[in-house]
């Protein structure tokens, strides 16, 4: 059993005690017998309890950094699979869609696709971005507004896009850190018949609990919510927001109208 070090005033005065360097040391609590305590007591700097005190210090630092670095790639794994499991997600409906392309028609995978999208990808965050400076000064109502409208729109261009399917499928071909806080995950689209597949990437961010989609990257990587925002300013600076919503609300109805 560890004992209290009894108190030597021989090896230091009071006022030398004071400039030691604290370590703590567990000694036995004594009005809880078995119970240990941590009580703070000075001890001599001299060469050789200085020298392995410092030692000591380096070798935890040393063994924390070690524990530190080991625990990184463990934690980027882990983010990089969450942010892997969306764009999977989002997949899986993708492909339901194009199977059932003749059954369901472009209103069925409209209805398909928008739950999907609303859950995998960031709209509100998309469409601040697509509409720049104009969000700044938008209302609650105008943003709500043009959320739904560009959701929608969003919604009905997958829909057309994802129309048949003659063997394709997708796969996840890499992970890696992007600006920021975010995930890029390479994919591509295998086609069959020899053709080249189709590389796009998703740059995806947690928020919270939940990691979502907040653009999409074709060909190399042209980002898809910049050609919107180059393509949406022109009609942000001559119609505002509601003529934005008016636009991108009769382009999605003229795509379901197509009925294929």
């Amino acid at each position: 059993m560890l004992q209290a070090v009894p108190e030597q005033r021989n090896f230091f005065d009071r006022k030398t005690a004071l400039e030691q360097p604290l370590v703590r040391s567990r000694l036995p609590c004594t009005d809880r017998p078995g119970r240990l305590d941590v009580t703070e007591y000075p001890i001599r700097a001299d060469s050789d309890v200085k020298h392995a005190h410092f030692s000591l210090r380096a070798s935890l630092a040393a063994f924390g950094t070690a524990l530190a670095l080991l625990a990184l790639p463990a934690a980027l794994a882990a983010q990089q699979d969450g942010a892997k499991g969306v764009v999977e997600a989002l997949h899986e409906t993708l492909l339901e869609g194009m199977k059932r392309a003749e059954e369901l028609k472009v209103s069925g995978r409209f209805t398909l696709f928008k739950p999907a999208i609303e859950r995998r990808f960031n709209m509100r965050l998309m469409t601040a971005i697509a509409s720049g400076k104009h969000w700044r000064t938008a209302s609650e109502d105008e943003r709500r507004h043009l959320v739904d409208a560009f959701t929608r729109f969003s919604t009905g261009t997958y829909a057309a896009r994802f129309s048949s399917w003659s063997g394709e499928s997708f796969e996840i071909v890499g992970r890696r850190p992007g600006p920021g806080s975010t995930v890029i995950v390479d994919a591509r689209i295998r086609r069959t018949g020899g053709d080249d597949p189709v590389a796009l990437s998703y740059v995806v961010r947690r928020f919270g609990d939940r990691w979502q989609i907040v653009d999409v990257l074709l060909d190399g990587g042209i980002s898809e919510l910049a050609v919107k925002r180059s393509e949406f300013s022109s009609i942000l600076a001559g119609e505002g927001i509601d003529g934005l919503v008016k636009s991108l609300t009769a382009r999605t109805d003229a795509v379901l109208a197509k009925g294929a």
